[in-house]
């Protein structure tokens, strides 16, 4: 993990002048200086913070983060389990029967993300826990480690089983 390209000073400025509704948060992207589709922000000579409303092609990002800052679509967040990358799930509080909580709670159940409602989310929140990740790695390891138990199960299988227990 490459941490060292923000200070917590950087980081703490970036969220409160941009706020949660960021839906996607790439820190320290480890290959800096390459282009990188989207509005590219250079922040005080660091080229590193990419902010961006739809990306066609969004696990070129995904794959170059550390940690991700997201709502809490399924799609979305089965891409990240798949690519095993730790996340903050922040559902949107209108969605359709609370759906992006439902699906955010699950991984966060099994102890596979952080987890802040958007009733309770503020930029100090927000940004204790990034500080608190960037400080102890081993935090963003353990639910690398979980998303990738989470990943492995046979899907083919489940859906099986589920298709008998439907029949019978």
């Amino acid at each position: 993990m490459h941490f060292e390209f923000f200070s917590l000073e950087i980081i703490q400025e970036w969220i409160q002048q941009y706020g949660y509704w960021i839906v996607f948060l790439g820190i320290m992207l480890e290959n800096a200086g390459i282009p990188l589709p989207g509005e590219t922000i250079s922040y005080k000579n660091n080229s590193n913070v990419t902010i961006f409303n739809f990306e066609p092609n969004i696990e070129k990002y995904m794959t170059l983060s550390d940690l991700v800052i997201t709502r809490a679509g399924s799609s979305t967040l089965s891409e990240l389990a798949f690519l095993q990358i730790p996340f903050i799930a922040i559902p949107f509080k209108d969605s359709l029967d609370n759906h992006q909580f439902y699906n955010a709670d699950y991984f966060f159940r099994m102890n596979a993300c952080w987890l802040i409602d958007q009733q309770d989310l503020s930029s100090e929140k927000l940004f204790d826990l990034v500080t608190e990740l960037i400080r102890n790695k081993e935090k963003l390891l353990e639910k690398k480690s979980k998303l990738k138990e989470l990943s492995k199960r046979d899907v083919n299988e489940i859906f099986e089983k589920e298709i008998n227990k439907i029949l019978a």
